[in-house]
């Protein structure tokens, strides 16, 4: 027969109650900071022709679906395009044809996928950042 014993298992209990409390903040928190993260590094990467599209990004709240967190970095920058307005990020992050007056293609202008490489980039760096905020979390049991 195997006797095992457990020894200060209230104060753990009172750890893992505290972990669950103060989580949820500091993940919020840790959220709020990648997309701050990712906003400084998709801002490096914008080219600035008029400084219109520079200027467009933004960062949403914080939005909530039950137990997921959601924040969005957008951008809200729009240019006239056969005679509406429309995002003007994708063409510039993606590329787009060169018409002329005439409505002839007469090129490509090539993408900058200044987001599509900022998201890569901090991708990248999250599962280093979250686990220093969940041990210094740990830490302050």
């Amino acid at each position: 027969m195997i006797r095992l014993e457990f020894k200060n298992f209230k104060k753990f209990e009172e750890q893992l109650l505290h972990l669950k409390k103060n989580f949820p903040s500091e993940l919020e928190q840790f959220l709020l900071d990648v997309s701050k993260s990712l906003n400084r590094a998709v801002l490096k990467r914008t080219p600035k022709l008029t400084g219109e599209l520079k200027e467009g990004w933004k960062i949403s709240g914080i939005e909530r679906d039950g137990d997921k967190m959601y924040i969005t970095v957008y951008n809200d920058a729009t240019t006239e395009y056969e005679g509406r307005e429309v995002p003007l990020a994708p063409f510039v992050e993606f590329g787009h044809k060169v018409v002329n007056k005439q409505g002839e293609v007469v090129g490509k202008a090539d993408g900058f996928f200044m987001l599509t490489t900022s998201i890569k980039t901090v991708n990248r760096q999250i599962p280093r950042r979250l686990r220093k905020v969940f041990d210094e979390l740990v830490s302050k049991l």
